[in-house]
């Protein structure tokens, strides 16, 4: 683009210079008019005074003397006029010559100047489509990853799921013990025996994170601090806030009061 910018100067300046150039040569043209007719008053103004101090001698001396005066400066005149005529033609030739030179020339930088905005206009064009052609694959790749880490995090999550449904009926059996016809008041009292604490499940961890941050938290902050991926807690946040357990608001999670 820096060339293009010094194209079109170098045509404005071209086209400045072209313009004073033909101011000059006008001027000069109208300076020398203007000299050539102040020289032929002065020439009448002597003529004048000369054909008066003829005309003060003899009538027939006058008459010849004064054909004879005027006899050449019509010659002079002429020679004079045509002199001037022909130099006004060839510096008026030269003129338009120069003109037409210049019409060239700016046609040509002209057409420089739109060949040069086709190739920049198509070299744009080029490298818009290569890029827009590589960020679209870049967009597939990123959906297609992103669609299997959440197509991960959810058998993840129903796998916890059926973890911990197997772990709680575990439990529920080794905590109770049923007859099937009780005989007495303490026969039919439910038998506790005791059993290890379950740990914590991971709905219960991300509880006690959002707890902790009551001005909300975001989800991969609560991964970082569980130490697990923000993507297999999806499910677990979903479950919160949809048995209202928790809020979201925007990207945040809020502990629920």
């Amino acid at each position: 683009m820096g060339d293009l910018s010094t194209s079109m100067q170098r045509l404005v300046d071209g086209i400045r210079s072209s313009t004073d150039s033909r101011h000059v040569k006008i001027s000069e043209i109208k300076s020398d008019t203007h000299n050539l007719l102040e020289r032929f008053q002065l020439d009448l103004q002597d003529m004048a005074n000369a054909l008066k101090e003829k005309l003060s001698s003899d009538e027939t001396a006058r008459k010849k003397s004064t054909q004879q005066f005027m006899n050449e400066m019509a010659n002079a005149l002429k020679e004079k006029l045509s002199s001037d005529e022909t130099a006004r033609k060839k510096s008026t030739q030269q003129f338009m010559n120069e003109i037409a030179s210049d019409e060239t020339a700016r046609k040509k930088s002209t057409q420089q100047f739109m060949n040069e905005i086709a190739s920049d206009r198509q070299e744009a064009q080029e490298i818009w489509r290569a890029d827009r052609k590589k960020a679209t694959q870049q967009l597939v790749n990123d959906i297609r990853s992103d669609l299997q880490d959440m197509a991960n995090a959810l058998k993840e999550f129903m796998n916890e799921i059926a973890s911990d449904r197997q772990e709680a009926q575990e439990i529920w059996r080794k905590g109770f013990g049923v007859k099937t016809r009780p005989t007495t008041v303490k026969d039919v009292t439910p038998k506790f025996v005791a059993v290890e604490r379950a740990e914590p499940s991971q709905a219960d961890r991300v509880l006690e994170v959002i707890a902790k941050h009551p001005d909300g938290i975001r989800l991969a902050d609560i991964g970082n601090e569980l130490g697990a991926d923000w993507r297999s807690l999806i499910g677990v946040v979903k479950s919160l806030v949809d048995d209202s357990r928790i809020e979201k608001i925007d990207t945040l999670y809020y502990p629920k009061n």
